[in-house]
C-alpha cells in the first residue's frame, strides 16, 4: 500500500475487487503524471487481475452453500463427518416433523391396539365358552342316552344343534335317540344331517339302516352295515345288525359266520349269543342253540329275548 500511495493511488481497505478496480480508474491519471511508470503500473494491474479471476474461482457457488457435495459422500452409500454435519444442519425442520409423525403413528397404533384387543379377547372368550357349553351339554346327552333316557337325551341334542349345527356326533345323536323311540323317519333325516356333515361317519350309516330296517328297506339296511364294515371291519353292531337280516332271510348259515365275528369281537355282547342261537336253531343244532342261549342270560340275565326264545326252543324239544 505505501508503493501504491506513492504512485499516487490511495491506501485502500476493500476487498481485492474493489481495489483492482480503483487502481484501473487510477491508471489514466498516474499515466498523465509519472510516465515513466506506466509499465510497472500495468503490470501491478495485470496482476491484481488475475489474482482476483483466482480468488473467484475458489468461492463456492451461493446456491450450494450448506448442501453436502457429490464428493462427501462415499461410494458406499455413507457420509463423512464434514458431509454428515452438512446434512444435518441443512434440514433442521426435518427431523421436527419426523418425529412428531413417529408419535401420531405410535398413538394412532395404541388407540387402534386398545380398541381392537379387548373385542378380539372378547370374542375369543365368547368362543371358550361356547365350546365349554357344547362339551357339556353333549356330555350330558351321552349320558342320558346310555341310561336310556331317550326323551331327555333327544331334548339336550337338540339344544345342541342349536348350538353347533355342524356337529355331526350331536345328529347322530338325535338319530340314535329317535330310533329308539321309535320315531324311524326322524331318525333317518337325523343320520342324514350326520353324514351331510361327515359321509363316513360309521355310527350315523349304522344307526340309519337300523331305522330302514324297521321300515322295510333290509336290502338298503345290508348295504349300509356293509358299508360301516368296509370302513371298520371290527364294528361289532354292525356285524349282529348283519346277521339279524339275514336271520330273517332264513339264511343261517351266513347270519350264524356274522354272529360269531360279533362274539369274536366282543365275548360279553349278550345280544351276538342270542341272535347265534336263534341261527343255531334254524341249523337244527338245538343243543348248541341252548347252550348259546344260555351263554347270553348269563351276561345278562334279565336279557327277555333270550329268555322266551329259550323257552321257545325248549317246548318244541319237549324240555
Amino acid at each position: 500500500p505505501r508503493t501504491l500511495a506513492k504512485r499516487g493511488l490511495p491506501v485502500l481497505s476493500q476487498s481485492l475487487h474493489t481495489l483492482t478496480k480503483a487502481t484501473v480508474a487510477a491508471v489514466p491519471d498516474v499515466i498523465s503524471k509519472h510516465p515513466a511508470g506506466r509499465w510497472s503500473l500495468i503490470g501491478l494491474s495485470v496482476v491484481a487481475v488475475v489474482t482476483l479471476g483466482l480468488m473467484q474461482s475458489r468461492q463456492p457457488a451461493a446456491n450450494l452453500a450448506g448442501q453436502p457435495t457429490a464428493s462427501s459422500i462415499r461410494s458406499d452409500g455413507n457420509e463423512n463427518a464434514s458431509g454428515a454435519k452438512d446434512a444435518v444442519s441443512s434440514s433442521p425442520s426435518e427431523n421436527p416433523v419426523a418425529s412428531s409423525t413417529e408419535v401420531e403413528l405410535a398413538s394412532t397404533a395404541s388407540i387402534s391396539t386398545e380398541v381392537t384387543n379387548p373385542s378380539a379377547a372378547t370374542n375369543a372368550a365368547a368362543a371358550t365358552q361356547t365350546s365349554a357349553n357344547v362339551d357339556t351339554l353333549l356330555a350330558k346327552a351321552n349320558d342320558l342316552r346310555d341310561r336310556n333316557q331317550y326323551n331327555d337325551a333327544l331334548e339336550t341334542y337338540d339344544q345342541l344343534v342349536q348350538l353347533q349345527p355342524n356337529k355331526a356326533d350331536v345328529h347322530w345323536g338325535r338319530c340314535y335317540s329317535l330310533n329308539q323311540l321309535q320315531q324311524y323317519g326322524q331318525a333317518i333325516a337325523a343320520c342324514d344331517a350326520a353324514l351331510e356333515i361327515s359321509p363316513d361317519n360309521i355310527q350315523a350309516l349304522w344307526s340309519k339302516g337300523y331305522a330302514l330296517e324297521q321300515q322295510g328297506q333290509p336290502e338298503t339296511a345290508l348295504d349300509l352295515y356293509d358299508k360301516t364294515l368296509e370302513l371298520n371291519p371290527d364294528y361289532t353292531e354292525s356285524w349282529n345288525n348283519r346277521g339279524g337280516i339275514l336271520l330273517r332271510q332264513q339264511r343261517f348259515q351266513e347270519a350264524l359266520d356274522a354272529f360269531d365275528r360279533a362274539r369274536e369281537l366282543d365275548p360279553s355282547f349278550a345280544e351276538a349269543w342270542s341272535n347265534r342261537g336263534a341261527a343255531l336253531w334254524g341249523l337244527r343244532r338245538f343243543d348248541d342253540a341252548i347252550s348259546s342261549i344260555d351263554k347270553a342270560l348269563e351276561l345278562q340275565p334279565d336279557y327277555s329275548e333270550a329268555k322266551a326264545l329259550r323257552a321257545q326252543i325248549r317246548q318244541k324239544l319237549g324240555r
